[in-house]
């Protein structure tokens, strides 16, 4: 019987493993309970966050939600501390609807400010705290708020952009103040004591309804100023109920981030997540490629988040035996993983990694990467991808299944772009990802470059994420940061990488080793060694001003490297080589 069970079952479990159908299953089910949940709230008129917020203070008020420079919060001193700062701010004057912009590094006085202005049934404008300048006034003037609130210390920052602000709202400072601050109004600890820390009114946040914004979390700006993507308390909810579902996380989970706080990445994926759900969340000041599994460990996490190319720092960090892999982190969340790192989690001491995108209808459409535009045919469709063929991923917006794109808060040109309409029939809508993917005859998708990336060189498209896996298994190549360079006199872009090294690193050997891996067209035509590299506030490869020095020494004065085809090698790049190449001498 046993072994007639197993001859019959045996077939069954390999196209299991193969197609992932019981996972897959699974994740539609727990999906399923997500939206019954999130549509139970709706109808109840409790699905604004802060609704939400208190069901889990009422259900586990003494348990600890918050670990934030080393201060820890139950839900219910959150909500006593939250509640002064709503209060306070409803005193001088903030009503439902009003847009608050927010201006801290990671500390407690964010978390406060960001739900205290929910319950107030306003919005958080949550802006980049390493701004200055243009970009810093841009983000508070979009934002068309009656008041501005910021960290005492960062008030250098916003004192110095003070007459290019419109409107002239109030300016808040929150903090501890070692010099006085005039031209402002102060909420320090002693403000904050003497705040009433009764409960708002759940008519002042429930009446905005849940299709109103709860915030708005501005893009990085690497190709102009921020824009303010607008998040509602119904698509922050029901992203929240999805990432515990989908994830199988628990009750007993402690999520460490960190990752900022005005990032999605850590505020909606890790710390509202915990808050809505009643789990525990743990918020470093800033990311530490040494400090990072030793706060896990101190602070006992079992879920830790990840975004760009934090796997690799950790990963190049010597290991410290006793805190590198004895922690209790179960699970690392996030994305921006490259292939090359997946299989790397384990020498990190990390059970099961989870690299995530959308999860709605999706598809991959032809896309020309000279024009960054998807392919039509002859009357004016969309054309989808064939298999193993690199697409752009655009997912279906469809507002009565509750598939959305808000846009970008007083930048409708910026929506546009996000969108594409007429894809395969009159008057559909699908959202832009951005992300060139392909599909397996599985069905599996594989990430292959952001648009914007991949390049054409020699009549071909070259994946910068391909190129930067090649590269990164270099002995001594830390980093791989693989863009495209105009070249005097040639159509397309050349291949060029700037990379991080370490004492392991030869040049001597690199171009044969990139050579074996890689198509003749894609290998990398120059090298740039960079003493660091670049990346923005989310660990994310700079590429704008790389692009911009392209291979020109006069730009450059980092070592730099062109490959020899005779040899496979690289050799040395500078005026005299790049002159040869204007004038048209050289062969590439």
């Amino acid at each position: 019987m046993v072994a007639w069970t197993s001859t019959l079952f045996s077939p069954l479990k390999e196209i299991d493993e193969r197609l992932s159908l019981s996972h897959d299953v699974g994740v539609l089910w727990r999906a399923r309970n997500m939206l019954k949940e999130v549509d139970a709230a709706i109808a109840a008129n409790k699905c604004t966050y802060p609704s939400v917020f208190m069901n889990a203070v009422a259900k586990y008020p003494t348990k600890e939600a918050l670990v934030i420079d080393g201060i820890s919060y139950t839900f219910s001193e959150l909500n006593r501390d939250s509640n002064r700062v709503a209060n306070f701010f409803i005193k001088l004057g903030v009503k439902p609807h009003d847009i608050v912009p927010i201006f801290f590094e990671n500390c407690a006085e964010f978390i406060l400010s960001f739900l205290g202005l929910l319950k107030a049934g306003a919005t958080a404008a949550c802006i980049n705290s390493s701004l200055t300048g243009r970009s810093l006034a841009h983000c508070v003037n979009v934002a068309q708020g009656n008041m501005f609130v910021f960290a005492s210390d960062l008030a250098p920052a916003v004192k110095a952009v003070v007459s290019e602000i419109v409107g002239n709202p109030q300016l808040v400072a929150m903090g501890s103040f070692s010099t006085s601050l005039d031209w402002a109004i102060r909420f320090s600890d002693v403000e904050m004591a003497q705040a009433s820390p009764k409960d708002v009114n759940p008519e002042v946040y429930n009446g905005v309804g849940p299709d109103a914004l709860s915030c708005l979390i501005y893009t990085s700006g690497t190709t102009g100023f921020p824009k303010g993507a607008i998040y509602t308390h119904k698509r922050i909810v029901g992203s929240s109920k999805a990432i515990f579902q989908l994830f199988r996380l628990s009750l007993d989970d402690r999520f460490y981030t960190a990752q900022p706080l005005y990032h999605s990445a850590a505020l909606v994926i890790c710390f509202s997540t915990c808050m809505l759900n009643g789990m525990t969340c743990i918020v470093s000041k800033k990311f530490s490629a040494t400090q990072c599994f030793r706060d896990c460990k101190r602070y006992n996490a079992t879920v830790m988040q990840y975004i760009g190319e934090i796997c690799r720092y950790l990963l190049n960090t010597p290991v410290d035996p006793s805190n590198d892999r004895n922690h209790n982190v179960r699970l690392v969340v996030g994305n921006g993983l490259r292939p090359d790192m997946y299989h790397s989690r384990t020498d990190l001491g990390l059970r099961k990694l989870v690299n995530f995108m959308r999860l709605q209808k999706e598809l991959g459409l032809k896309f020309d990467v000279v024009k960054e535009e998807p392919v039509r045919d002859a009357s004016g469709r969309c054309i989808e991808c064939e298999v193993g063929e690199p697409g752009e991923m655009i997912n279906e917006l469809d507002p009565a299944r509750n598939r959305e794109f808000a846009g970008y808060y007083r930048n409708e040109e910026g929506t546009n772009k996000k969108i594409l309409r007429n894809v395969f029939k009159e008057g559909d809508q699908w959202y832009r990802t951005g992300d060139l993917l392909k599909y397996d005859s599985y069905g599996r998708i594989y990430f292959v470059d952001r648009i914007g990336d991949t390049f054409r060189w020699k009549g071909e498209n070259v994946s910068t994420n391909e190129v930067a896996e090649s590269i990164n298994t270099y002995p001594g190549v830390e980093e791989a940061n693989v863009y495209g360079v105009a070249v005097p006199g040639k159509d397309g872009k050349a291949g060029m990488a700037a990379i991080v090294t370490n004492e392991e690193f030869k040049l001597q050997g690199l171009g044969e080793h990139i050579a074996s891996r890689l198509p003749k067209y894609a290998v990398p035509l120059f090298i740039r060694i960079l003493p660091a590299m670049q990346v923005t506030q989310t660990f994310k490869h700079q590429k704008v001003a790389l692009r911009n020095d392209g291979m020109d020494p006069g730009k450059v004065s980092d070592p730099m490297f062109m490959f020899d085809e005779s040899s496979k090698s690289y050799i040395p790049f500078g005026f005299a080589e790049y002159k040869s190449i204007v004038d048209i001498k050289a062969k590439l």
